[in-house]
């Protein structure tokens, strides 16, 4: 018994130590279905970097807001997006891949409302984006002319980078001496060393 619940234990501490940090970045949404473009509204997008240069990035309670229209579309996950450093100071990512979208978890919104579980089905998602700590910038291509007749993309965020300032680099540090003289309104002061 004591080995089990030490092998649990052992388990719990590796699956928290692979999780390093986990942000929600806060910007605008904007979704184009057919070429017909949504109005901006404010989202959240909760990335955990992991260890092993990966990241998980998920968008809970998703609503698209169209007018006075409010379509629940429902909670998308997508784990395991391998990250690549820049010299620019962010990672930029790539993920192409068949996704479900699960029911989200607002209060009063039974499951059956959510649209993604209900009517979308597979969802193939092709996301490109880039991402430091301040800023994450993301486009989503979702192909669904076969169910839905509808080419789906959706922009998180601008693709407003700032590389960090470059660190100068000292290359030899040397002391000079010798008199310096300053003169006010014609007065010259005495040199001094």
């Amino acid at each position: 018994m004591k080995k089990t619940l030490l092998s649990l234990a052992f388990a719990l501490v590796a699956l928290v130590a692979s999780a390093q940090t986990s942000k929600t970045y806060t910007d605008n949404l904007v979704v184009t279905v057919n070429d017909v473009v949504s109005a901006p509204q404010s989202s959240d997008i909760i990335v955990e970097t992991l260890a092993d240069g990966t990241m998980n990035l998920s968008l809970q309670n998703f609503v698209l807001v169209d007018g006075e229209n409010v379509l629940p579309v429902g909670n998308i996950a997508l784990p395991g997006i391998a990250l690549t450093q820049t010299e620019e100071g962010y990672a930029t990512f790539t993920c192409e891949r068949v996704i479900q979208i699960q029911p989200g978890t607002l209060d009063g919104v039974p499951a059956e409302v959510w649209l993604g579980p209900t009517l979308l089905g597979d969802v193939p998602v092709n996301m490109v984006g880039k991402i430091n700590d301040d800023k994450l910038f993301c486009t989503i291509d979702i192909d669904m002319m076969t169910t839905l007749k509808q080419i789906i993309k959706v922009t998180f965020g601008t693709d407003e980078f700032v590389a960090p300032e470059p660190t100068p680099e000292v290359v030899s540090n040397k002391t000079y001496t010798d008199n310096l003289v300053v003169t006010v309104n014609d007065v010259v002061s005495a040199p001094q060393s």
